[in-house]
């Protein structure tokens, strides 16, 4: 039985996508929260919901949205955190779901 590889996956069809690890420094006497942002970089596979696949029906994600498959193996998955973000050809994607398969990461995210 052969197991499934999405780490030959990224490294046929996948892209190295930018991920904006935010950290929250300090909040104000007003409640006003003061950001970190660094930015990494980590490789994987996007999937670009169309519309009519399963989990867009459910609500769950949108037309637009993105999964985005990333082996577990990468180095900067400890970055896959709900509220960090990705930047994809100029589009701002915030981590809304992480969830941790068999050798990899499925990672759902929202279009902003």
């Amino acid at each position: 039985m052969t197991r499934f590889s999405i780490k030959r996956i990224i490294n046929q069809v996948g892209e190295t996508l930018t991920l904006e690890d935010i950290t929250l420094v300090s909040v104000s006497d007003r409640g006003d929260p003061t950001l970190s942002t660094s930015a990494k970089t980590i490789d994987g596979y996007v999937d670009e919901m169309a519309g009519d696949e399963e989990i867009v029906e459910e609500g769950l994600l949108e037309q637009g949205d993105i999964i985005v498959f990333v082996d577990e193996e990468e180095k900067n998955v400890a970055y896959l955190k709900i509220g960090n973000k990705f930047v994809r050809n100029s589009k701002n994607y915030e981590i809304k779901n992480v969830i941790h398969n068999p050798g990899h990461y499925e990672v759902h995210c929202k279009r902003k």
